[in-house]
């Protein structure tokens, strides 16, 4: 069970940094243009690019987190949970907001 415990927990760390990139990202790509070239030229299209990067933020973190987490109790796994969802929608709010704020100026 602490295994599987642990696998929540490196995999929430994962999905925590790779929302604070999409979101940092969604952000950065609208206003600061070199960024949003490179994703196009790299991947094919900026989306792509964004989501092949979020996917090798979210494999590598949860990767480290699980070697790196010394305990594996449960009783920090709804902190981690909390972290996670938080962040999803502070995230969806921060892309919302600054879309609405684009559009709006």
């Amino acid at each position: 069970m602490e295994k599987k415990i642990k696998i929540v927990k490196s995999a929430s760390l994962g999905a925590t940094a790779a929302a604070i990139f999409i979101a940092a990202s969604t952000v950065m790509a609208e206003l600061f243009a070199p960024f949003k070239d490179f994703l196009k030229e790299k991947f094919s299209h900026h989306w792509v690019g964004k989501s092949v990067l979020a996917l090798l933020i979210f494999l590598t973190v949860s990767f480290l987190g699980y070697f790196i987490l010394k305990k594996s109790g449960i009783d920090s796994l709804p902190r981690i949970l909390l972290i996670l969802g938080l962040t999803a929608v502070f995230g969806s709010f921060l892309i919302l907001g600054f879309f609405i704020y684009e559009y709006l100026k």
